[in-house]
Order: structure tokens, then sequence, then C-alpha cells
């Protein structure tokens, strides 16, 4: 197959053995393109980092908070034990 050459290999389930229409030619084209777009859609979308850690960051904040903005429970417990953990690494510190 020349370089040229943009014809579709036997392995391609979208190869007829009968010529095909102008109009089908172009379905086939338009269906393509669609495919390509939503492709280049989700490469981008995994790209943009910013967006994705915004994302990120507002799940968490969902996650952390009930629905009028208040922390839940689990929220209140790793603020404890990260103080609790803060409060020991000071405590050994000073002991050194």
């Amino acid at each position: 197959m020349s370089p040229r050459d943009t014809t579709t290999g036997p392995e391609d389930p979208t190869v007829k053995d009968e010529p095909r229409t102008p109009e089908e030619i172009e379905a086939h084209i338009e269906q393509t393109r669609a495919a390509l777009t939503d492709t280049v859609d989700a490469l981008a979308s995994k790209l943009d980092v910013k967006a994705r850690a915004g994302e990120r960051v507002s799940d968490l904040r969902a996650s952390l908070t009930d629905a009028e903005g208040r922390p839940t429970a689990p929220a209140w417990g790793a603020v404890a034990t990260t103080a609790a953990l803060l409060a020991l690494v000071a405590w050994r510190r000073s002991r050194r």
C-alpha cells in the first residue's frame, strides 16, 4: 500500500465487497469525524491538569461537608487526628 493509498484494509469491518455510494462514504466520514472529535476531547480533558485538580478539590470538599457547608464527622476526625499528630511531633522535638 502506497502512502497516498487511503483505502482501508480487509481487516476493517466497515469494508464492503460492493461499491459504496458517495452518500455512504460521506456518512462514514462524518461518523469517523465524530469519533475522532470525542477522542480528542477526552484526551484534552485528561491533559487539563488544573481543571482535574479543581474537580478533585470540589469532590473532596463535597465529601467533607454536609448540604449546609458544615464539616461532617469524618472531617472533624481528620482535623483531630492531624492536630494530635502535630502535637506529638512538637512534643517529641521539644524533648531532644
